[in-house]
């Protein structure tokens, strides 16, 4: 079939593919995932991403595993973390993450 002619995908919300890109892609993410010396926790994260969701717990715990076992001089900023945020609610995602950079399930209030 033509391209053309075909209907276009729903968008679908959560958008974790598109998460997952741009999150993938962002410089500071890069930097504190390479940075971690738990690199265990790194992979089964991006696996959880890759999968597109799951256990919401399992997610925010080895985010904070990722991040506590970056050097001080890694950790993210609240810059980068509020960066983080702005992908997670352009994505419509049930997680965000707070000022130090740690994940944390979005507030539906």
């Amino acid at each position: 079939m033509p391209k053309a002619d075909r209907v276009p995908r729903p968008a679908i919300s959560p958008d974790w593919s598109n998460f997952k890109l741009q999150m993938f892609a962002n410089s500071s993410y890069q930097r504190v995932s390479n940075a971690s010396e738990n690199q265990l926790a790194v992979g089964r994260l991006e696996t959880f991403f890759a999968i597109e969701g799951g256990e919401l717990a399992m997610a925010i715990q080895l985010w904070e595993m990722m991040i506590s076992s970056c050097p001080a001089s890694m950790q993210p900023t609240a810059t980068e973390a509020d960066a983080w945020a702005a992908i997670s609610v352009d994505n419509d995602m049930p997680i965000s993450f707070d000022g130090d950079g740690l994940l944390v399930v979005q507030n539906d209030s």
